[in-house]
């Protein structure tokens, strides 16, 4: 009801400047941009810059993780029965963060064409996959040394679940606080993934 009171308005044409009631012009046919329309490029503006930093991080994490693993045959024997799964992890996180790249990468694509309903869809499989990696973040015995990468990546995949959460209600229901949320966890997410970087460089 308020979208057709909204239609109803009177308004000027910036074209001609003939008084206009609906989404077209009648005198030139020149097309009205609401601001809802605008509200809505402005919210895929948004998604599509947190998304394209979180994609250059995780490409980021993805080349340094191989170059600073360190091999088994240059560690020297444990002093404890204990059996760390330092390796086990890192190969685990690796594998992850290339699916978590590739969704944010169809997230971002799907912003910037401001296709709502397929940006619902990846916001949803970004939900769904970071659900299941946390599940089994946590599997996985580490060394005290490696605890704290294990720690910032459950962080990355806890803000991207959220994130994909409201993101998938933003592009939903094309709710500005909703994308807002989303867009705050994207934020906090990229601040983990530097943490986790520098922790991996070490």
């Amino acid at each position: 009801m308020l979208e057709e009171i909204e239609e109803k308005e009177i308004k000027k044409c910036p074209n001609c400047g003939s008084e206009v009631t609906g989404k077209f012009c009648s005198n030139c046919g020149h097309k009205l941009e609401t601001d809802k329309e605008d509200n809505k490029k402005l919210e895929m503006t948004v998604i599509l810059a947190i998304t394209t930093v979180i994609c250059i991080i995780l490409v980021t994490a993805l080349i340094t993780m191989p170059q600073e693993l360190p091999k088994t045959s240059e560690l020297s024997e444990p002093v404890t029965t204990i059996k760390f799964q330092d390796e086990e992890f890192m190969d685990w996180m690796l594998s992850v963060s290339t699916i978590l790249y590739y969704d944010n990468i169809q997230v971002s694509k799907y912003a910037s064409l401001s296709t709502l309903d397929e940006l619902e869809l990846w916001c949803e499989k970004l939900e769904e996959d970071s659900t299941t990696y946390l599940s089994q973040v946590d599997e996985y015995l580490l060394s005290p040394e490696k605890q704290q990468i294990q720690y910032e990546f459950r962080q990355v995949l806890q803000d991207f679940k959220t994130a994909g959460y409201y993101g998938k209600l933003g592009a939903r229901y094309m709710d500005a606080d909703y994308i807002s949320m989303a867009a705050r966890y994207m934020d906090s997410a990229k601040q983990h993934l530097d943490n986790l970087v520098d922790l991996v460089k070490k």
